[in-house]
């Protein structure tokens, strides 16, 4: 009975020396392991984009503007990117409008109103804080609540490259026109294209990974992977 009673602890301590082995591995395997590569490569040129035009990564990121965990991402994530890699000249940040929840067309339309305010030269810093607090605006997701007199008011002092206020008029002119639907539609189909048929966000590409929950962390991660894969090829060549 005593030796039955060895065997079993001897069961049950090798059983739960395998479980933590197995776990240690698994932790392991997903801090070293790339995520998967979006569906189609990203192209950086044909959307709003800060940064070196020339740093060797790309972080592509496809936000909604209904969107509360796009607002969580515009507060808590993207100011660590900028300050660690867009502002050092490491990595180049693309932003792209999507549009999916109702109430939000006016929103996104307005932002490449934004954008092209000044037709000779697009306005990236403008659309880039235009976007932050169209997301941190308090809203219901899934209302209309894109309307005019929200947008003017959401473009009052913003700082832009000529200097010049954005005209409250012209903005709701502008997003009345619909000039932009067709972009937006665009970017829809896009978005669907890289992330593999539906449409979520936020949605992350870095390099030529997909990163379906977009944190500090882990986008740190997939660069310092990227990194050490573009080492290697160096020293190959």
């Amino acid at each position: 009975m005593k030796r039955t009673t060895l065997n079993r602890k001897a069961l049950v301590s090798a059983t739960a020396l395998f479980f933590f082995v197995c776990l240690g591995l698994m932790v392991h395997k997903k801090h070293t392991l790339l995520p998967p590569k979006s569906h189609i490569p990203t192209n950086a040129k044909n959307f709003p984009t800060i940064g070196n035009p020339y740093a060797p990564i790309n972080i592509t990121v496809f936000e909604e503007p209904s969107c509360s965990a796009c607002a969580e991402f515009s507060t808590e994530v993207f100011p660590l990117i900028k300050k660690h890699y867009i502002d050092t000249g490491e990595v180049s940040f693309t932003l792209i409008p999507v549009c999916f929840i109702r109430g939000s067309k006016p929103a996104a339309q307005a932002l490449y109103c934004i954008y092209h305010h000044d037709a000779r030269h697009p306005d990236i810093q403008a659309y880039m804080e235009y976007f932050h607090r169209l997301l941190i605006y308090p809203k219901k997701e899934g209302s209309y609540w894109a309307e005019p007199h929200v947008l003017t008011k959401l473009a009052e002092g913003l700082k832009t490259n000529s200097g010049r206020s954005i005209n409250a008029k012209g903005l709701e002119q502008c997003v009345a026109s619909g000039n932009y639907l067709e972009q937006i539609k665009k970017n829809n189909i896009y978005g669907s294209q890289v992330l593999g048929g539906q449409l979520a966000t936020p949605t992350a590409v870095v390099g030529d990974y997909l990163i379906e929950d977009p944190t500090f962390d882990e986008i740190e991660r997939v660069i310092r992977q990227i990194r050490q894969l573009q080492a290697a090829e160096e020293d190959d060549d």
